[in-house]
């Protein structure tokens, strides 16, 4: 492959990573917006308002199920059953997409 082909390569996968981020971020960051909209600019204000970032979709997770994400490092649930299988099957998959989207790179 030539430099200058290779150089397009890696631009037109950078320019989509970076769309395809946008577009899914997107609609999470107005969904926090709207709700924080809502409950935080009244008179009567949400608990998790007073948050460092104001996040009700985490805020509901806790309150309501009591979960959350890296609920079970905070809450020292490592021993617990099935948490390191979850675990391990996460790490699998984030391990074998860094490798092949390094293979990607590199030829």
């Amino acid at each position: 492959m030539q430099p200058k082909y290779r150089y397009e390569l890696i631009f037109k996968t950078v320019v989509t990573g970076a769309l395809t981020l946008v577009l899914f971020v997107t609609p999470f960051v107005l969904y926090l917006y709207f709700s924080w909209d809502i409950f935080c600019l009244g008179e009567i204000k949400s608990t998790f308002c007073s948050l460092a970032i104001p996040n009700i979709y985490t805020y509901m997770q806790l309150k309501f199920w009591g979960v959350g994400f890296f609920l079970l490092f905070w809450r020292e649930l490592w021993w617990a059953e099935g948490i390191l299988g979850y675990i391990t099957i996460a790490m699998i998959i984030i391990c074998t997409t860094k490798k092949q989207t390094m293979n990607m790179l590199t030829n």
